[in-house]
């Protein structure tokens, strides 16, 4: 199971670890309506919400952190949601 979901969560959800931060650049299949998963990275517990039209950053636990979507640097601070 964990195969699988490193094939959905790396591919479709675009994740990538590079630069000692999380990049995200989502490849969103056309039939799929949303795609919805959480990670832990270092010390932050991260749920991650994409659909056709945005995708949500949840920092549910944890201090800010700054992540990448899509080439676009983004700084989340603790128990914050950014909807991009």
């Amino acid at each position: 199971m964990g195969g699988t979901w490193m094939s959905v969560v790396y591919g479709f959800g675009g994740l990538r670890v590079a630069d000692d931060m999380l990049h995200f650049d989502p490849v969103f299949p056309e039939n799929w309506e949303s795609l919805s998963f959480k990670i832990m990275f270092r010390e932050n517990m991260l749920r991650i919400n994409i659909n056709k039209d945005s995708i949500e950053i949840d920092n549910e636990k944890g201090p800010a952190i700054t992540v990448m979507l899509k080439g676009k640097k983004l700084r989340i601070t603790s128990r914050e949601k950014m909807l991009a």
